[in-house]
């Protein structure tokens, strides 16, 4: 994965967990299945996803359990980035495969099996100065998640001053909002405030 695609999964993940499911039409759903399907991989660990791509009605079962899997995205987002200053280490175990082609010409690959990136990932939290260490469990994608962010500093990973959602700057300059519209409100919002008080 190269950093613009790593970037743009990163976007992937965190605009899905914040989509306004309730306001989404029937017509709409599948497209919202599919991004679901494309951060964990295709296939859950339960195999819910399994075969949604071919049918392009979502009942309320599977739309029921894409509100569970946002859910579950969204709440690990939010609580790494609220720790993300504290932890010194995430460790967790993947299943690693060593595999070559079928024909000679075809190149070895190494690398997490094709099941740990549609699994939910256990890890071990190790925290700086402390010897502590909490379990969290992440959901289905985040080993991809994880990887996506390789490189990437800390501090790409915000809190949006204004709207409080998990935002990714990349860039070399620290943001405080997520948006030019979080910044305009924010400025308005004090503009505001400090009418009042005169």
């Amino acid at each position: 994965m190269n950093r613009d695609a790593q970037a743009s999964f990163i976007k992937n993940c965190l605009n899905f967990s914040y989509l306004p499911l309730d306001k989404v039409s029937l017509h709409d759903r599948h497209e919202v299945l599919l991004k679901a399907c494309n951060i964990c991989g295709g296939v859950s660990a339960a195999g819910v996803f399994l075969g949604v791509k071919a049918n392009p009605v979502v009942n309320e079962e599977q739309w029921a359990t894409i509100k569970k899997f946002q859910d579950a995205w969204r709440d690990s987002i939010e609580w790494l980035v609220s720790r993300i200053s504290q932890i010194s280490l995430i460790e967790y175990d993947v299943k690693f495969v060593f595999v070559g082609g079928e024909k000679p010409e075809e190149p070895f690959v190494s690398g997490p099996s094709l099941e740990s990136y549609e699994r939910p990932l256990t890890c071990r939290i190790y925290y700086k100065h402390d010897e502590i260490v909490e379990k969290k469990n992440f959901p289905s994608g985040t080993l991809r998640f994880f990887e996506a962010l390789n490189g990437f500093p800390k501090r790409s990973l915000s809190k949006c001053k204004f709207c409080q959602k998990v935002f990714f700057n990349p860039t070399m300059r620290q943001k405080e909002y997520c948006s030019s519209r979080c910044r305009n409100a924010a400025a308005q919002r004090r503009y505001r405030e400090k009418k009042r008080e005169n």
